[in-house]
């Protein structure tokens, strides 16, 4: 049987928040990565003995965490963050799903850049973000999350940012009809729309890719059969070109139960703020 974490942890007062809405949180003595003690950090691990529970390094005293709302039905809470604007070095590791291109234009749109690299990995200098930023964290299906959202005080609020509005929108006319797996939205097509799909598809069926993810992430939403067909708009300045991905079957994640299809249905990714190579440290999303 597991140990009780809490006799292993301090009773501080953030962690016993935590507890009194179903989740066990950490206040580490020591920041996850020492090269940067000032600033904060916040990830999810995973033992034997204790099963999976948050960790949190404030940083610097003057930085500001706490704890908003909390929905004990559901082990979910929302977490405020705010700190000052600094600078601190951030390694990023070489892998199929991350081009040296995307870090180095992540890290210049935030003020940072590359400052060395080896066969492994790059370390790009970065700033912390000085405007507040706010957590959704706690249980989703079977394991714990972290997403960044957008606005919201309290857990409910916070859901309700995360819905793209073709999403609320088609929720208020259909209750029920989008299933979710994840940051990711199923909705059901109309009958003209799966008659273009269809129709599409009879012309080019080399479009219909079998178990692919659903989008990006090092540990990807994967689809029995994926469609991604590309419109090309022009308006009056510039033409842009939007990607629709549908999908098919059953969608699989280690993260979330199987959630299978009715069919064929389009794919819209939540609201949440995408994780940005310099968050990799400060905040590892775990979805």
């Amino acid at each position: 049987m597991a140990r009780d974490p809490r006799s292993a942890w301090c009773h501080h007062p953030l962690s016993e928040s935590f507890r009194s809405f179903g989740l066990g949180l950490k206040v580490l003595e020591h920041p996850l990565d020492g090269r940067n003690p000032s600033i904060f950090q916040f990830d999810i691990n995973r033992t034997r003995d204790f099963g999976e529970y948050f960790r949190l390094w404030r940083g610097a005293q003057a930085n500001e965490v706490e704890l908003l709302s909390g929905d004990a039905s559901i082990k979910q809470v929302l977490l405020r963050v705010k700190e000052a604007r600094r600078a601190y070095t951030q390694t990023v590791r070489r892998s199929e799903f991350v081009k040296r291109s995307e870090v180095e234009a992540e890290a210049r749109e935030a003020g940072g850049r590359i400052v060395a690299e080896s066969r492994d990995e790059w370390t790009i200098q970065l700033w912390t973000p000085e405007e507040e930023r706010r957590y959704l964290c706690g249980m989703d299906d079977v394991t714990l999350f972290v997403a960044q959202v957008r606005e919201g005080s309290t857990v409910r609020e916070a859901h309700e940012s995360l819905a793209p509005s073709e999403v609320r929108e088609l929720e208020a006319q259909t209750p029920g009809a989008i299933v979710r797996q994840g940051e990711w939205f199923f909705l059901p097509l109309t009958v003209p729309q799966l008659r273009v799909l269809e129709e599409t598809l009879k012309a080019k069926p080399s479009l219909i890719r079998e178990a692919t993810r659903v989008g990006r992430g090092n540990r990807p939403h994967v689809a029995d059969q994926v469609v991604r067909i590309e419109t090309r708009f022009r308006g009056k300045r510039r033409s842009f070109v939007r990607e629709d991905v549908y999908a098919r079957g059953v969608v699989r994640h280690p993260g979330h139960r199987d959630l299978v299809l009715d069919g064929w249905r389009r794919v819209v990714r939540n609201r949440e703020v995408e994780a940005r190579s310099g968050d990799l440290l400060r905040v590892l999303w775990i979805d």
